[in-house]
């Protein structure tokens, strides 16, 4: 099943039914055209972020997990945040492995 996802931007932009395409597009604009991008999947009602660190290259990605708290990992490149947002995003399998978790509180 593919998701219904909703994309929203620093700007206050919001893209309804947003594709894998459009999620690869605003993710690679992070750092230039948005600071970061809120990705929404309608089904659960949960969600997933990224942004730009304030110090260094690097980026921050967090998911809610089911009402209770966030989850929070960080990487160096854009490419690292769409495997990530986007395996969150379709639910694929493993997208969460090999990367250290810090559970934040809501």
């Amino acid at each position: 099943m593919i998701p219904t996802l909703t994309i929203e931007t620093e700007r206050g932009g919001s893209y309804a039914d947003a594709s894998e395409a459009d999620l690869h597009r605003w993710v690679m604009q992070i750092g230039d055209a948005t600071r970061y991008l809120i990705v929404h999947r309608a089904e659960d009602e949960l969600f997933a972020q990224a942004q730009k660190t304030h110090v260094g290259d690097g980026f921050v990605v967090e998911y809610a997990v089911a009402d209770s708290d966030l989850r929070q990992t960080k990487v160096s490149s854009l490419d690292d945040v769409y495997e990530l947002l986007s395996g969150w995003a379709f639910d694929r399998e493993g997208w969460k492995d090999g990367r250290k978790w810090t559970v934040l509180g809501f």
